[in-house]
C-alpha cells in the first residue's frame, strides 16, 4: 500500500489556501493603506500643533520646515514614499501644508491642513477622481479628529482650499 496524499486531497488543500488568501490579501492591503494614511495624518496634526506653538512664540508662522524645527519642536516628514508635501505661509495670516498622494490606489489625492492666527485648524480632502475613496480612508484614519473643530470663519487659500464647516 502506497502512503501519501491523493491528487484530490492536494487540490482541496490548495483550493482552501487560495480561498483564504483571496480573503486575507484585500484586508492586508486595506490595513497597509490605513497605516500609510494614519502616518501622514499624524504628521499633519503634529505640523498644525507645531505651527500654533511657533506662532505663539514668534507672533508669525514658520515659513519652512527648517524654521519650524528650530527651538522646541522637532518635526520630521514621513518618509513612506507615498506622499509629497508642500507648505506655504503668510507669516501673519495663515499657514497650510498639502500632502499629495504620489503612488498607490489613491494617487493624486490631496489632503491639506491649515492654521489661522486664531489657532483654528482647517482641514480638507480632495479626491483625484470621483469616488476613489481617499477621503473616506482619511476619515477612517482619524482625519476628522486631528484638532479642534472649525469656528466657521471664512478662510481661503488659493485654488483648492475651502473651509470645512
Amino acid at each position: 500500500m502506497n502512503k501519501g496524499f491523493t491528487l484530490i486531497e492536494v487540490l482541496v488543500v490548495v483550493l482552501i489556501i487560495g480561498i483564504l488568501a483571496a480573503i486575507a490579501l484585500p484586508q492586508y492591503q486595506k490595513a497597509v493603506e490605513r497605516s500609510r494614511m494614519a502616518q501622514t495624518l499624524q504628521f499633519l496634526g503634529n505640523w498644525a500643533n507645531a505651527q500654533n506653538i511657533y506662532y505663539m512664540q514668534n507672533d508669525a508662522f514658520a515659513q519652512d520646515m527648517e524654521e519650524l524645527n528650530n527651538g522646541d519642536v522637532s518635526l520630521l516628514l514621513p518618509d513612506n514614499g507615498f506622499f509629497s508635501y508642500d507648505m506655504w505661509a503668510d507669516p501673519h495670516d495663515y499657514t497650510a501644508i498639502l500632502a499629495t498622494r504620489t503612488a498607490g490606489p489613491y494617487e493624486g489625492c490631496i489632503i491639506s491642513i491649515g492654521v489661522d492666527t486664531a489657532g483654528v485648524t482647517h482641514r480638507e480632502c480632495e479626491e483625484a477622481s470621483q469616488g476613489s475613496g481617499c477621503c473616506v480612508a482619511a476619515a477612517s484614519a482619524g482625519f476628522e479628529d486631528i484638532n479642534a473643530p472649525n469656528s466657521g470663519d471664512d478662510f481661503t487659500i488659493p485654488i483648492i482650499w475651502e473651509d470645512q464647516k
